[in-house]
């Protein structure tokens, strides 16, 4: 269990045995309760005040992979480079 976890009283970090891959998932819960006071405040949320409330999010935007990732991300444009290649290598020899 890793000791940087004590005193914080949320239930995954209680109930798991933390290693080191789960590092960025402690970082991300520590991140919501100190910013977020530990939950997104969705719109149906009774205990939220107006105040608080996400905008509306667009399905289009949320779950845009390239703008949010793929471009941004060495490893999938060098997957992205390679698929090119064997793209045009195909036409290539499709044509003879």
């Amino acid at each position: 269990h890793n000791n940087n976890n004590k005193g914080l009283t949320d239930s995954y970090i209680q109930q798991s045995v933390l290693t080191s891959t789960d590092t960025g998932v402690v970082d991300f819960r520590r991140w919501m309760k100190k910013f977020a006071g530990g939950r997104i405040p969705f719109r149906a949320d009774s205990n939220n005040n107006n105040n608080n409330i996400m905008p509306p999010a667009d399905n289009e935007v949320v779950f845009d992979v390239w703008n949010g990732h793929t471009k941004h991300c060495q490893y999938c444009q060098g997957a992205l480079r390679n698929l090119r290649k064997i793209r045009a290598a195909s036409f290539v020899a499709s044509a003879l």
